[in-house]
């Protein structure tokens, strides 16, 4: 992954990408504060947790960032009510609109008050270093309390037996 600030970056991306493979994803820089939200589905419906701001050491969020811990990760994240509605809102409607399962993580670029989704991570890491299980602890939901309403809801006709 490069990110390209001038055009004459442009050719050296472009070449650096093709060396690992016959295909490449362009897309322009969005320059804006990066939040993910975790969400899961509950008896009572999707519940959205609390935004978590992602701010990189390096340009973006890349292998060191995500995995060698050059960033800092920030719950709740430091953005307006208002975004936080939107984050949350947004997270509920990919959640549907992709009738995802289990816990999932949405992840956007706020760019001038808009968030922007960049990312649905549909099996998201679940270590003590991971991203869901400090949001889960912001909104005061246990694990275990997760995982309950997650089985309860899949599985409930099995499960409470």
């Amino acid at each position: 992954m490069s990110r390209v600030d001038t055009v004459a970056e442009y050719n050296k991306a472009m070449d650096y990408a093709f060396s690992e493979g016959d295909t490449v994803v362009a897309e322009r820089f969005l320059n804006g504060k990066e939040v993910t939200c975790g969400a899961f589905k509950a008896k009572n419906g999707i519940i959205t947790l609390p935004p978590t701001e992602i701010i990189s050491e390096g340009a973006f969020f890349d292998f060191a960032a995500k995995y060698e811990g050059k960033s800092q990760e920030i719950t709740p994240a430091r953005i307006s009510t208002e975004e936080t509605k939107l984050v949350q809102n947004y997270t509920e409607k990919i959640y549907r609109i992709l009738r995802l399962k289990s816990l999932a993580r949405i992840d956007f670029i706020i760019e001038n008050g808009q968030p922007i989704l960049v990312e649905v991570n549909t099996t998201p890491g679940f270590s003590p270093a991971s991203i869901v299980p400090q949001q889960l602890a912001c909104a005061g939901i246990s694990i275990t309390d997760c995982f309950d309403q997650i089985l309860r809801c899949e599985f409930g006709h099995w499960y409470d037996d």
